[in-house]
């Protein structure tokens, strides 16, 4: 599978990437999409959990699939989708490491 490329944001505009977790079983491998989300002045925008962490090595030994191809992660953070998924809904993140290009 190749790798995910990130497209770039329009820094002029009010935009940020989120991640939708999509739903699956803790054992199942991790899929999510990236996707673009606009802040909007005076507007209610969509709800999402912020992920921001240092721990453990930075070395991206782990692999999600993401818009059908291969992002590489750390083990961290491929441990904490597992747990952060849920089984029956996707879920709405925003993940320094995955977010930030």
């Amino acid at each position: 599978m190749a790798r995910y490329k990130y497209s770039p944001i329009d820094l002029e505009g009010p935009s940020l990437r989120l991640v939708r977790l999509f739903k699956g079983s803790f054992p199942d491998d991790i899929r999510c999409e990236i996707f673009l989300a606009w802040l909007q002045e005076y507007e209610i925008g969509m709800p999402y959990k912020a992920l921001s962490y240092t721990w453990g090595s930075t070395e991206r030994t782990s692999e999600i699939t993401t818009n059908g191809y291969t992002l590489a992660v750390t083990e961290n953070l491929h441990h904490a989708l597992h747990y952060l998924r849920y089984e029956d809904k996707d879920r709405i993140l925003w993940i320094n490491l995955i977010c930030i290009n």
